[in-house]
């Protein structure tokens, strides 16, 4: 599926680009009013702020109901949003809602900082008559947690692709790739052509995974979803918990399994193809790559959902931009053909134990996370960031129903085994050994981190390591 915009005028600066503005004053309490304060804090996907200016009109719409609460954003930068988030934690000074990925809030919510929100989920809410809160979702979305208990609610989902210039495909006569190799002749034309094929953020650690996820899920996560001693639950993913289950069983071990061994010599085959047209080493920081792109530099970038606004609807760039999803894999690549990779996630918003310090300060931050999930409300709010809708019967954006893809969940088993170095070695025309040594070395290093992970996660035999669920269907082989 493809999807286009006409962009014109100014080109927005690079300060634009970069920044992620500070939070905004208090509102001053009225003075016969005493005024109780929620903290919310996320961060900031966006270029231009517009998760931030969506959350204030969201907040305002609130305060206007219930004049007795302000709710105070704390939008943080990408970056640095983890550690800030760690700073508030030591000092217990977390904020009283806070957006975060799943699996950090859950590890929080194991050290006692999150709440149990089933209660809550399970009774009706007042902006949704006659519905329990949790009818509320896309159960596709909710389910991610566990059916047992909810630590954490949906905010809205993300997925990825890859953004193009228009313009340069129709100078070069070339069509939207369906399939990896129609994708790389591309590449190779627009190179020819002197322009650089893909800006590539290798410098941004999720951009590295994102295009792991792509190769490494698509030339295998069908075989791997098949294999039954690594898709142990039977389900649509090989989660983290199958592939550290694996490893700490022997089930994956690089060091004894020639097969293995010659599937992760493939993916790092298609992933140094992919690099070739990425400008070489050390690859670019992501601010510097989107300027690249906006600029008409580059003809590609692989980003997200959440760069619609700043990319596709951007105004300040005077070429026509569309987006695709990422190529599929064909039997001429991979004999283990199947469905394309969907990276359709979650960012997700629980509520802390700071809610505790001033009484009553619980039952709002409740209430204020049911009104912004409410149907008009989130509609609006979905309208103003162009972000993928977790809540049922929400209309997506024009531009970002490219992002429906029906597809497997991005396979972790190899994505295990090294961070970026590989990565970064092709960039600057290395090439990686891949001998006994090597995989000695990298088995050595995913026991490390594998055993390092079960004791954080309390993974181990006696639990299933927590595979017992199926919350995302069954999988079944397609032929």
């Amino acid at each position: 599926m493809v999807v286009m915009i006409r962009a014109s005028a100014m080109f927005l600066s690079i300060v634009i680009l970069l920044g992620v503005c500070g939070c905004r004053a208090s509102k001053p309490a009225d003075k016969e009013t005493e005024v109780m304060e929620l903290t919310f804090s996320f961060w900031e996907p966006g270029m231009a702020h517009e998760l931030e200016d969506a959350l204030q009109k969201v907040a305002d719409g609130y305060e206007e109901l219930h004049p007795d609460i302000h709710i105070e954003l704390l939008p943080q930068a990408v970056e640095t949003y983890q550690d800030w988030i760690k700073s508030r934690l030591v000092s217990d000074d977390l904020p009283d809602i806070q957006s975060n990925h799943g699996t950090n809030l859950t590890t929080q919510y194991n050290a006692g900082m999150i709440l149990n929100i089933t209660d809550m989920l399970n009774s009706e809410s007042p902006y949704e008559k006659g519905r329990l809160w949790k009818e509320c979702f896309d159960k596709r979305h909710l389910n991610n947690n566990t059916a047992k208990e909810y630590k954490y609610i949906p905010f809205f989902g993300t997925s990825l692709g890859v953004y193009y210039n228009k313009t340069i495909y129709d100078e070069l006569n070339l069509q939207v790739p369906d399939t990896w190799d129609e994708f790389m002749a591309n590449c190779e034309a627009i190179e020819n052509a002197g322009k650089l094929p893909i800006a590539f953020m290798a410098q941004k650690f999720d951009a590295c995974s994102w295009i792991k996820w792509e190769i490494a899920g698509g030339l295998f996560a069908r075989k791997h979803l098949s294999d039954p001693d690594i898709n142990i639950n039977g389900d649509l993913s090989v989660s983290s918990y199958e592939a550290y289950r694996a490893t700490l069983t022997g089930e994956l071990d690089f060091t004894k399994d020639v097969e293995y061994q010659e599937e992760y010599r493939e993916y790092v085959k298609y992933l140094r193809e992919f690099l070739q047209y990425c400008g070489g080493f050390p690859g670019f920081e992501e601010s510097v790559a989107k300027a690249m792109f906006l600029s008409g530099e580059a003809a590609h970038i692989h980003t997200g959902s959440w760069d619609v606004q700043g990319i596709m609807k951007n105004e300040g760039i005077d070429f026509e931009v569309g987006i695709f999803q990422f190529p599929r894999f064909t039997e001429a690549n991979t004999p283990y053909v199947g469905k394309r990779i969907s990276n359709l996630s979650e960012q997700s918003i629980a509520i802390t134990k700071s809610v505790y310090k001033e009484e009553g300060k619980l039952e709002a931050a409740v209430d204020f996370l049911r009104y912004l999930t409410s149907k008009e409300v989130y509609q609006q709010f979905i309208n103003d960031t162009a972000q993928i809708p977790v809540v049922k019967d929400i209309a997506y954006v024009e531009g970002t129903e490219v992002f429906k893809i029906d597809g497997y969940s991005h396979d972790e088993l190899l994505l295990k085994t090294e961070g970026d170095t590989i990565i970064h070695e092709i960039l600057s025309g290395k090439e990686p050994i891949l001998d006994d040594r090597f995989f000695k070395q990298m088995q050595e290093k995913l026991i490390a981190v594998a055993s390092d992970y079960a004791q954080k996660h309390n993974l181990s035999a006696e639990n299933g390591y927590y595979l017992e669920e199926t919350p995302n269907g069954v999988f079944e082989d397609e032929k």
